[in-house]
């Protein structure tokens, strides 16, 4: 079963490097975005809906991601919108848990999109990368305090300990 997932876009006519390279990217959206589903239902159930929207789109676009690279055998797409993804939805979700002091638990994914693009950019395209990142977190210090003053809902301690483990 795990060696049909990793081989989704596939064809026999890839060069080795290629091949390991579908591989590698199509792990993200196999991991992160089943997390992302049960994240999502989870803080359905505990009434946060929009960090629920959150999650739950990562792992929406995630399976759409993979349906197209089936189809297409194209690695660009499901590159280019995974990278996007998980570089700016984990701000958007730290955001609308109210900034660094509530929501930090969730800012490491961040880091996948200005490293991968040095595994698998070609040329400087990886300083871009880094570039909104760093913009992202710099937005993120501006916001912060604006955002912890105006939060208001906060999660039970054991729903934030488990999003920890």
């Amino acid at each position: 079963m795990t060696q049909q997932l990793l081989s989704i876009g596939r064809v026999n006519t890839d060069k080795e490097e290629l091949k390991l390279q579908k591989s590698s990217l199509i792990m993200v959206p196999l991991i992160i975005g089943p997390v992302a589903f049960v994240w999502g239902v989870i803080y359905i159930y505990f009434e946060h809906y929009i960090p629920a929207s959150i999650l739950l789109s990562y792992a929406t676009v995630s399976v759409l991601n993979l349906c197209h690279l089936s189809r297409t055998k194209n690695i660009a797409l499901l590159q280019k919108t995974q990278m996007l993804l998980v570089l700016v939805l984990p701000f958007f979700l730290m955001w609308s848990l109210g900034g660094f002091a509530l929501g930090s638990f969730v800012f490491i994914w961040a880091f996948y999109a200005p490293i991968a693009s040095v595994i698998y950019e070609e040329g400087t395209k990886s300083i871009y990368w880094f570039s909104a990142f760093l913009g992202l977190v710099s937005l993120s210090v501006f916001l912060d305090p604006m955002l912890m003053l105006n939060y208001s809902s906060h999660m039970p301690k054991e729903a934030v300990a488990l999003f920890y483990f």
